[in-house]
């Protein structure tokens, strides 16, 4: 079972609305729907509800830009430097279209131009595949007993049908487990104690944290016991180019350590996540990479129209 943190950006993406059908285009960019976001009554109160962990400054200036549209659930990206936990499409029913290549040349570092960081992630790479993303309800999900908590769950890679369980609370996204589409005796059940935080908010250029967890359960109809560390560190701001459009984003580096029994892997993701579309795009690296920048990618995902 080939597991890559990769499967964050699965989550975030997420811009057709089940409702009325409508997948965001590029000539939305300038205010997205967030809809019925479970985690949003609206902009301005959830902005409220984080004072107690932001400045005065900062959530002024986030409830003057986003005050227009907050009665009509538009989010209108400030570019402030910090995203809120309310900047970010969280629900199930969502989805959005993202090109895959898998075994590509990228340097992570990206290019400098006009003072700032750029990576372009627009172009074709060989063997690009597009994908439609769902984050899928959970009712009536088999596993459900095991994670009552559950908010959605999503298809983890574009090579294996595991799907991700995913628990959304005010301020963070939680990874809670790994299942397969079906029950079974090759079921897939593996319960991450505590559940990893894949994202916490407000997300800004400091932020980092840590989840140290212990995986249990069955993979393949097999027990199986092991421990993941997983560590996020802001990594650098600049603009994200991808086929959808530009963005400017805020990057972070996931550092994953999977030892089962004696055997140590680690991979490294980075994400590119932006005010409105939350993560727009990751790219993976092989396993072991020696590098914190690195220039051979197991998997480039990014946002496609």
């Amino acid at each position: 079972m080939r597991l890559f943190v990769f499967l964050i950006v699965l989550l975030l993406a997420a811009c057709g609305d089940p409702v009325d059908d409508r997948v965001i285009t590029p000539d939305d960019m300038g205010d997205v729907d967030m809809g019925s976001d479970d985690g949003i009554n609206n902009v301005n109160n959830t902005n409220n509800s984080n004072n107690s962990n932001n400045s005065n400054n900062a959530n002024n200036t986030n409830n003057a830009n986003n005050s227009n549209n907050a009665n009509n659930g538009l989010c209108s990206p400030n570019n402030d430097g910090t995203i809120e936990r309310s900047e970010v499409p969280l629900r199930a029913g969502l989805n959005a279209k993202f090109k895959i290549a898998l075994d590509a040349d990228f340097d992570t570092a990206g290019v400098e131009e006009n003072g700032e960081t750029v990576w372009d992630l627009s172009g074709d790479f060989a063997g690009d595949m597009l994908e439609l993303v769902e984050l899928q309800d959970t009712m009536g999900a088999w596993w459900l007993s095991t994670f009552p908590n559950a908010s959605y769950s999503t298809k983890l890679s574009a090579t294996e049908d595991l799907r991700g369980v995913f628990q959304i609370t005010d301020d963070a996204l939680l990874l809670q487990g790994v299942v397969t589409p079906e029950d079974g005796l090759g079921r897939t059940e593996l319960e991450y104690d505590p559940p990893v935080t894949v994202l916490q908010f407000p997300l800004t250029a400091d932020s980092t944290w840590q989840t140290e967890t212990d995986i249990s359960g069955v993979a393949l109809g097999v027990p199986s016991f092991y421990d993941e560390v997983y560590t996020y560190t802001a990594a650098g701001t600049g603009t994200l180019k991808t086929p959808f459009g530009d963005f400017q984003v805020q990057r972070v580096r996931v550092d994953l350590e999977r030892t089962i029994g004696i055997l140590t892997t680690t991979t490294r993701t980075y994400l590119f996540v932006t005010e409105c579309f939350g993560t727009v795009a990751s790219v993976v690296s092989e396993e072991n990479e020696d590098e914190v920048e690195f220039t051979t990618a197991s998997e480039i995902r990014r946002l496609a129209p």
